[in-house]
């Protein structure tokens, strides 16, 4: 069925963002204050293009969940865990810092060629962004009208981008960041991926580097 209108969206800032830190167990860290500024700023680019009802659907983790609360809450609604938007498994990287990492060369060629072979138990571009594409799509056929917001993570949001066929410009997605798509029938086509959100608040140094 065609028709149903996506709002997919990376979290607010967390904890982890500022401290450069790999956090994919749940629950993870909270949002910051500038992370709760830029969920209110993605809701309300959702409620401006969103067209009939909103299933609202989130990563398990504690700051995709607070960020789609930003949505939920106003609608009087409950954000539901959808696994499939999970955040990037990174395996024996898992709650490390980027400074921590930059020393090992596998970490270094996993920043550059995110899509390559990864270490054992690390989860590549292309692997994260195929499971949400297919938990979206799932969704999608079960016959969803209107629209749709999901709330996950850079890696995985990254990879449903370069799977549409749109390439996302750089290889990052910033905090807050709302990608719009269509489901066609047979797939998903990004419209535009829209980064206002990401100003809101007052800015906090991140620590990667």
């Amino acid at each position: 069925m065609a028709g149903l209108e996506l709002f997919l969206v990376r979290h607010g800032q967390s904890l982890s963002n500022v401290e450069g830190r790999l956090c994919a167990e749940p629950p993870g860290p909270a949002l910051t204050v500038r992370g709760w500024a830029q969920a209110q700023a993605a809701a309300r680019l959702v409620e401006a293009g969103a067209t009939g009802p909103v299933r609202i659907v989130t990563s398990p983790l504690l700051r995709a969940w607070q960020t789609a609360q930003a949505l939920a809450g106003p609608l009087g609604d409950l954000p539901a865990i959808l696994g499939g938007l999970r955040e990037t498994a990174f395996g024996a990287w898992e709650g490390k810092t980027h400074r921590e990492l930059r020393g090992e060369p596998a970490y270094r060629v996993w920043l550059r060629q995110p899509d390559s072979d990864a270490p054992p138990g690390v989860e590549c571009v292309a692997d994260a962004g195929g499971r949400v594409w297919r938990a979206l799509t799932a969704i999608a056929v079960a016959g969803l009208t209107g629209s749709l917001a999901a709330y996950s993570h850079q890696h995985p949001i990254l990879g449903f981008v370069r799977r549409s066929g749109l390439p996302a410009g750089e290889d990052e997605i910033p905090n807050a960041v709302v990608v719009r798509a269509t489901w066609t029938g047979d797939g998903w086509r990004v419209r535009d991926i829209d980064p206002a959100a990401a100003a809101a608040g007052a800015p906090v140094p991140s620590a990667r580097a």
